[in-house]
């Protein structure tokens, strides 16, 4: 799959230091570093606690750490149902439609209704929903 930014590889530790510091970028457009990067490296633990951060502070950006949670839930889902593991995948299934709904809570309090966060977290629902 072609993603709209080059794949840099960044260590756990560096991803940490991009998500804590005060001039980041904003995290959505680290997104496809990130998934690839901290599934690689077990940083779930990472984005749980980027995502603790953002919750204490009610940041709005707390949605990127849940579509990212999701995806990588959805891949788990995705490598259970692979090894034929299908109440695995559903557990799984069941995440990654349990984060996206959060996702979908905050991105519909902090941002316009017209918002392209709010459509594409609205489409990942309804695909995921189309597969049960």
């Amino acid at each position: 799959k072609n993603h709209p930014l080059p794949l840099i590889p960044l260590s756990a530790s560096q991803c940490w230091t991009v998500l804590t510091s005060k001039n980041k970028p904003p995290l959505i457009a680290l997104k496809y570093n990130f998934i690839i990067t901290l599934s690689v490296f077990g940083g779930l633990q990472l984005i749980i606690k980027a995502l603790k951060i953002f919750q204490e502070s009610k940041h709005p950006e707390s949605y990127a750490c849940l579509e990212n949670l999701a995806e990588l839930y959805l891949r788990k889902s995705i490598q259970a149902a692979n090894i034929k593991n299908i109440s695995l995948s559903q557990k799984y299934k069941t995440q990654t439609i349990e984060y996206l709904n959060q996702a979908l809570k905050v991105v519909t309090m902090h941002f316009p209704k017209d918002s392209p966060h709010i459509a594409r977290v609205q489409s990942k629902l309804k695909n995921l929903n189309a597969l049960s």
